[in-house]
């Protein structure tokens, strides 16, 4: 009913001011927002190409080195990096409009307008259309405080991450970091609510760039909340966020990539304790800031779906296109950024889905798991509203241990939620642009999503799975192989492969063969494994292949089942047996030409070569051999499984078999 008679005052102002004006201009949620003062007062104002100024930006030297990697010649210079003319900002301030924002990438500014203005705004040739700014809010509280938190004993191995340890080795960070990687060269961009730069842990940050969109200041570690509850909450959640990435406390805590540059960007409000709100032209400010400074990643974690009145976006409009911050994230994925947000904790909740800018096609956008890498029972899930799949990836989001802001500083422990898995993969990822410095953001983001834990069967809770910082630096690796079964006296082969990226060449090598395996390296980062069955091998046995380069070493150890070749027409019994057991052959075996029995080890204890069917032995069709149970010494030998390899005409098998005592 209060929307309905904002509605019809609306109506009755514009009639009475300004007769039969028409609005074509502004779109159906801009009239809503006018319409009551409970509503927002900003709006994107988008104007036609006479108010684009005509140079581009100058783009810094990181920028351009950034974009070179995908477009060494134009360097990705388009109409996006056309900012609005300074003479048209200001015709707008002379018309009494208070302007916030100026967007090169959406054309258009955010402003102060009211019913008054709108005439105004009609009868400017330059301006296309006008929209509602939306105001967008979430939890504060990342996940319920009744989560398990506790994570898996860490070990010895844990001593130079203290209790880091385990949301590190969860991505297989520490072995990126044992080779020398720590994000160094890499830039990377935060947008949260600010952050508290003086801790001890981050003594060693390295910060670029620093700005705070919400009071237009260089300061992003000013406390805005008026309450002394309220001010420890502003600097909160962004301080945490960067510990996960940056902080370093010996013997405690060590970020996933501790040595990058970091942009810092106050962009969200957190004042109240229990809401985060977000006006999505300062994300979008934020945004342009950190592509003209040449920002390698961009990572918010953020995930909004509440707006503060009903000009709400609508679940439907999760495709991708509609969201402004989702556009704007994808705008800067085409300038060579990658774009990492959180997908949200919103699973169990009245929403239920995913958040934007997660929506966006060429948006990172990172789940939440257990510390058993299940999917955590707040990260939101997808699909996007057109079927894609979301999240991209997942990460640790249970328990994890980080830096606490200003008064407390100090370390937290026990958080919780897609916010800080988020930066555990802009981590990963910065690790991966340090060494594949000349891969494009783009490129980089198929390889975090292709190294994953489940690349081939990605679904909604965890997308294509938990990222892997050492496959994604691509360091190379042994892929798996199956086991190999093989008969005795037939042959099998597996072709082996190594991924990643090698700046050497990659050298192949096997050890401790089994008998008749034999392995070729085809000097290409693949071999050849032949196997040929023998009764000399163990039911199962394990051999090493060995790949190296100039950077690493890895090996895969591979199962040999060597198996009989037929058991149709050679038998043996009883099986289990105690002191007499009977091996027998029928007329499509043929005579029995010898017995070998193995121990698991493959120890042969016992033969009988050159057999006789003349012997007491041959009955009928069948030729039978005994064994008693004792070893080729008369002893008896112990009960256990053991080996019956036969050798007759026209087939042979190998055989198992128990002795019970």
């Amino acid at each position: 009913m209060r929307q309905l008679l904002a509605a019809i005052c609306l109506t009755m102002i514009l009639a009475c001011s300004v007769g039969a004006q028409r609005y074509d201009k502004f779109t159906p949620a801009a009239l809503k927002a006018l319409g009551s003062d409970e509503y927002a007062t900003i709006f994107w104002v988008f104007l036609d190409s006479t108010a684009w100024s005509d140079q581009p930006m100058t783009l810094t030297p990181k920028a351009s080195e950034r974009r070179a990697k995908a477009d060494p010649t134009e360097l990705l210079v388009d109409s996006l990096d056309y900012p609005i003319k300074t003479s048209v900002v200001d015709s707008l301030t002379n018309l009494g409009m208070t302007v916030r924002r100026t967007s090169r990438w959406l054309k258009a500014v955010t402003v102060e307008l009211d019913s008054a203005g709108m005439g105004v705004i009609e009868q400017l040739d330059f301006i296309d259309s006008v929209d509602v700014v939306r105001t967008l809010y979430r939890e504060t509280p990342d996940v319920d405080a009744k989560l398990d938190r506790s994570v898996p004993d860490q070990g010895q191995s844990a001593e130079d991450y203290g209790e880091s340890f385990f949301q590190n080795q969860f991505v297989d960070a520490v072995r990126v970091h044992d080779l020398g990687y720590s994000g160094d060269g890499v830039m990377l961009a935060l947008f949260d609510t600010g952050f508290d730069t003086a801790h001890p842990g981050f003594e060693n940050l390295r910060v670029t760039a620093t700005y705070d969109f919400i009071n237009e200041s260089p300061d992003v570690t000013t406390l805005d909340c008026p309450e002394e509850f309220e001010t420890r909450q502003q600097g909160s959640h962004g301080t945490s966020v960067l510990g996960v990435i940056a902080g370093e406390i010996v013997d405690t805590l060590l970020g996933l990539a501790p040595n990058a540059d970091f942009l810092l960007a106050k962009t969200e409000i957190s004042c109240f304790g229990t809401e985060i709100r977000l006006e999505e032209d300062n994300f979008i400010a934020a945004l342009e800031w950190a592509d003209s400074i040449g920002a390698d990643i961009v990572s918010a974690s953020l995930g909004y779906y509440f707006w503060q009145d009903d000009t709400n976006y609508l679940q439907s409009q999760l495709d991708g296109n509609t969201a402004k911050i989702t556009i704007a994230a994808d705008i800067a994925a085409s300038r060579n950024i990658l774009v990492v947000t959180s997908a949200g904790n919103d699973r169990r909740n009245g929403w239920g889905t995913i958040a934007f800018p997660a929506d966006g096609d060429s948006v990172l956008a990172v789940g939440a798991t257990n510390f058993d890498s299940t999917v955590a029972s707040f990260s939101s899930d997808g699909p996007t509203a057109d079927g894609r799949i979301k999240p991209d990836v997942a990460a640790f989001g249970v328990g994890l241990i980080t830096l606490r802001n200003q008064p407390f500083r100090g370390v937290r422990r026990g958080v919780n939620g897609t916010s800080f898995s988020a930066p555990i993969v802009a981590g990963v990822a910065a690790l991966a642009m340090e060494r594949l410095d000349d891969l494009t953001a783009d490129q980089v983001f198929h390889l975090l999503r292709e190294t994953a834990s489940q690349p081939s069967t990605p679904d909604n809770d965890l997308g294509y799975g938990i990222v892997n910082a050492y496959g994604a630096a691509g360091l190379i690796e042994l892929l798996a192989v199956e086991p190999i079964i093989v008969a005795v006296g037939q042959n099998e082969s597996r072709t082996v492969s190594v991924r990643g990226m090698s700046s050497g060449p990659i050298v192949l090598r096997a050890e401790n063969l089994p008998l008749g395996v034999q392995f070729l390296d085809n000097l290409d980062g693949t071999g050849e494994i032949a196997a040929t069955g023998s009764v000399g091998n163990p039911i199962e046995s394990y051999f090493s292949i060995i790949a190296s380069d100039d950077e690493v070493t890895d090996t895969l150890q591979v199962l040999l089942q060597t198996v009989g070749e037929s058991d149709e027409p050679i038998y043996l019994g009883p099986n289990p047996f105690s002191d007499q057991l009977d091996i027998f052959t029928d007329s499509t075996a043929g005579q029995i030409l010898g017995v070998s029995i193995y121990n698991v080890a493959g120890e042969k204890i016992w033969e009988n070569i050159n057999h006789s069917s003349v012997s007491a032995d041959a009955i009928s069709r069948w030729d039978r051999v005994r064994w008693d149970g004792r070893n080729q010494s008369g002893a008896s030998v112990a009960a256990g499984v053991y080996l019956i390899h036969v050798e007759a005409e026209n087939r042979s098998a190998l055989l198992k078999v128990l002795k019970s005592n």
